[in-house]
C-alpha cells in the first residue's frame, strides 16, 4: 500500500515535513520494487538510506522538539533509538546471508508501520507546540 503525503503528517517544521517526505517516497520505491519482483535489488539502498536519514533527520528532530518544548520529546529520542537498534539488527542479519524475500517484506512493513505510528502518533505532536511558540 502505497503512502500518499497529507496534511495529516505535518508537524508544523518544513524541514522536518520535507525529510519524512522523503522516508515516505523511499518507502513506495521499496513497495513499488516489491510489486514488481525488485525488492532484493533496492533493499540494500534503502538500509542505507535510512541509516542515513536517521543518523540527519533524528538529530534535526530531537533538537527542534527540545527547542519548541514538545511534551513528547523523551518519547520521541527513545522511538528513535529502538528504530536504529532494530535497523542495525537487520543490516548485520543481511550481512550474513543472503536477502530474500521475507526480510523485504519485514523492512517494508517496519518502515511503514514506522511511519504510521511514530510520525502520525509522536511527530505530529510538533505542530502544536511550534504554533505556541510562533
Amino acid at each position: 500500500m502505497l503512502i500518499q503525503w497529507s496534511e495529516k503528517y505535518e508537524t508544523g517544521v518544513s524541514e522536518i515535513d520535507n525529510q519524512h517526505k522523503e522516508i515516505i517516497s523511499q518507502l513506495n520505491r521499496l513497495h513499488d520494487a516489491i510489486v514488481s519482483g525488485l525488492g532484493k535489488d533496492v533493499i540494500l539502498d534503502i538500509l542505507e538510506f535510512a541509516g542515513n536519514y536517521a543518523s540527519k533527520h533524528f538529530s534535526y528532530e530531537e533538537n527542534c522538539m527540545n527547542k519548541y518544548k514538545c511534551p513528547v520529546a523523551k518519547e520521541n529520542e527513545e522511538a528513535h533509538r529502538a528504530f536504529i537498534q532494530r535497523f542495525e539488527e537487520i543490516k548485520t542479519q543481511l550481512s550474513g546471508s543472503d536477502v530474500d524475500t521475507k526480510i523485504v517484506l519485514d523492512v517494508y512493513r517496519e518502515l511503514r508501520d514506522w511511519i504510521k505510528s511514530h510520525i502520525l502518533k509522536v511527530d505530529t505532536n510538533l505542530k502544536s507546540c511550534v504554533g505556541k511558540l510562533s
